[in-house]
């Protein structure tokens, strides 16, 4: 038995900073950390990292970057967990139909070699059901205000991660062409308000100049998007964070990646009234400590209607992580 200790090297330490950021979703800060890991020792998991980050941000030109700097030529790899990679990178890399083509072949040169190829099932039929999904809204945006809604419906049906992941497709279309389809979400009555956010911050990130009705908790709002800001840049989410660093500094450090991330979950619903859904900052987090029997050092009353908007967005969340993890 040896009695050398091994001390995490420079790549291990980024690695663990750079998950540490992923929680409190600061990206930025993670994609610097993941790169510099890879960078100096090029392992396979922190490479997925990089990829899942490029993925789920939307990232798409770092996401080519990524592979052209790291894998130039694809055909060259022989590793199956790295394609396996490359094979969820295809539809944030090629229009649906390229997509689709590129992983058939990718999936017969996995038979060809032995490889089992069951991983990317999932991914073909996504892409299949995402390519059906498109057809079916060209056919309900020719048809009028009726059959978007019509549409919308139908593919919501009680599950926000179906309409989030075909959302994700919709963002790469060209934005006048879906417009209809991203209005109606945010007019519409019975969806989740973090779908809604979702498309609010995409429209703010593409720089739309007009006006959109809001439907915020049945509350009716004419939005100009110019006017608004990412949510990460809100007082109320600034002072948020600060509240829960200043809490889990005095009760328990171990508690502060778990608590932002609760916090940023929650922010992000609620966008852009954070003032309106639960008061303050340090009302938000009131709740959330007697909600989950955790003591608090605060001599606040939260507002009834606080609590209510409070525990309608922790439902909706939970049951969109029970569905991903579904998946």
């Amino acid at each position: 038995m040896s009695d050398v200790i091994e001390f995490p090297t420079n790549a291990d330490q980024y690695y663990r900073k750079a998950l540490s950021a992923l929680k409190v979703h600061d990206f930025d800060r993670a994609q610097e950390l993941l790169i510099k890991s890879y960078e100096t020792d090029p392992q396979l998991h922190v490479f997925e990292e990089l990829i899942k980050l490029y993925i789920g941000r939307g990232q798409k030109a770092d996401l080519l970057n990524c592979w052209q700097t790291y894998f130039p030529d694809i055909e060259l790899v022989s590793d199956p967990s790295v394609l396996l990679l490359y094979g969820a990178s295809l539809p944030f890399l090629y229009d649906l139909d390229a997509a689709l083509l590129k992983l058939y072949q990718l999936q017969a040169r996995f038979q060809a070699a032995g490889w089992d190829s069951e991983d990317l099932m999932p991914i073909i039929h996504q892409l299949n059901h995402t390519q059906q999904l498109a057809r079916r809204l060209d056919q309900a945006l020719d048809q009028g205000q009726e059959a978007i809604e019509s549409f919308i419906n139908q593919v919501y049906g009680g599950q926000g991660f179906d309409l989030l992941s075909f959302l994700k497709f919709t963002y790469d279309r060209p934005l006048d062409k879906s417009l209809p389809f991203f209005k109606a979400i945010l007019a519409h009555t019975n969806l989740p308000q973090y779908i809604k956010s979702d498309v609010l911050h995409y429209l703010l990130y593409q720089n739309y100049p007009g006006k959109v009705a809001y439907n915020w908790f049945g509350q009716v709002y004419e939005l100009t998007v110019a006017k608004l800001q990412d949510y990460r840049h809100q007082s109320s989410y600034v002072a948020g964070l600060q509240v829960i660093e200043d809490y889990c500094e005095q009760f328990n450090p171990h508690l502060l990646i778990e608590f932002s991330q609760q916090f940023v979950l929650q922010a992000l619903a609620v966008y852009p009234y954070f003032e309106e859904a639960y008061g303050s900052a340090k009302e938000w987090f009131q709740l959330f400590l007697t909600e989950n029997d955790l003591p608090t050092p605060y001599d606040l009353v939260p507002e009834a209607k606080h609590r209510q908007t409070y525990q309608t967005v922790a439902a909706e969340l939970y049951q969109l992580i029970y569905q991903e993890q579904s998946y």
